[in-house]
């Protein structure tokens, strides 16, 4: 028997009800809710990690490497599989950019762990060459009538916005290589500035509320479904994970303080 709540139910809108009939199903394995706030959470890990000293930079640039370079392979198996839309490609590679770029080795510290973001970053920038050069119309499409990206404002992923990002790609790789290429005799240089990790760090710190916005507002203009809750264990335990770093670092960076102080008072 009818209700008069049950009609009322039905008939209420849910988020999902409110979305366009050509919204797509989003692949929260990659950038789900909590995939996303893991990541954003890491940022500010770097931050904190990067002003605690080299040792514990060295410690989360290991962790964001891990985490970048699994989150790629996935990427280019999806994207060979035809399993990715074009328009989530921009929302995943900006996550991954900054998260490498903020702990790129400076002129520096090259060790192992240093040369392998670098090659990540250069995949990540071939990658993104070939996205928007041929990937944006070899992989799928959703059926709405244009697809959208946040640039300051709402704009096309076609058009103008294109060709902005295939010049701005090949500029990008071409200065990844650049530095590979030139890495090798300035770590060798005696007279280098070891600290430079840090200016690295808080050059890129007006980039992380752009990403955010990207992101999130890609995620809502075209639609996107099923990557705005954390409603399973695939999202959860990387966003657990970050906060548990997160608190770690904050920890190590005090008790790093205090032992100082301590050693200056006894000098």
């Amino acid at each position: 028997m009818w209700t008069v709540l049950g009609p009322l139910e039905q008939r209420a809108p849910t988020p999902e009800n409110t979305l366009p009939s050509c919204a797509i199903d989003g692949t929260s394995d990659l950038y789900g809710l909590g995939i996303r706030l893991s990541i954003y959470v890491q940022y500010l890990t770097i931050l904190v990690a990067a002003v605690s000293g080299r040792r514990l930079y060295s410690k989360i640039r290991t962790a964001v490497l891990i985490y970048a370079v699994a989150i790629l392979v996935v990427v280019f198996r999806n994207s060979i599989s035809g399993k990715l839309y074009a328009l989530e490609v921009p929302i995943i590679q900006l996550l991954v950019l900054v998260q490498l770029s903020a702990v790129l080795p400076t002129v520096w510290v090259i060790s192992p762990v240093g040369w392998l973001i670098y090659m990540a970053l250069a995949a990540n920038s071939a990658y993104f060459v070939w996205y928007w050069f041929r990937g944006l119309d070899k992989l799928k499409r959703s059926n709405c009538a244009d697809e959208y990206a946040w640039f300051f404002a709402k704009v096309s992923l076609y058009q103008w916005y294109r060709t902005f990002n295939k010049v701005f790609a090949c500029f990008g790789i071409i200065g990844v290589l650049y530095q590979i290429s030139a890495v090798g005799g300035i770590a060798a240089a005696d007279n280098v500035d070891q600290t430079n990790h840090v200016g690295n760090v808080w050059g890129l710190l007006p980039t992380i509320p752009f990403t955010i916005a990207a992101c999130e507002m890609a995620i809502k203009w075209n639609g996107i479904k099923k990557v705005n809750s954390i409603d399973s264990t695939g999202q959860l335990i990387p966003l657990v994970l970050s906060i548990g770093q997160l608190l770690h670092f904050l920890y190590s960076g005090v008790r790093r303080v205090v032992n100082d102080e301590d050693d200056d008072t006894l000098a």
